[in-house]
């Protein structure tokens, strides 16, 4: 991988990715933070959403 000159502007992908990738550590953290103040009926949901902010996240770093 080559990284780019110091006056080039990064990709607009790269840019978009990065961006995905800090909204799902975000959202990985809140879940977090959340988890042990979810009411009883809703943590199948809540559950869910955290495994698939983490799924995202994981497969963005890669």
């Amino acid at each position: 991988m080559t990284l780019p000159a110091e006056d080039e502007a990064p990709s607009p992908a790269l840019t978009a990715t990065q961006a995905a990738l800090a909204a799902e550590h975000a959202a990985v953290y809140g879940y977090g933070v959340l988890g042990a103040r979810v009411p009883e009926k809703r943590r199948t949901e809540a559950s869910a959403a955290y495994d698939g902010h983490r799924a995202r996240r994981d497969a963005l770093q890669r």
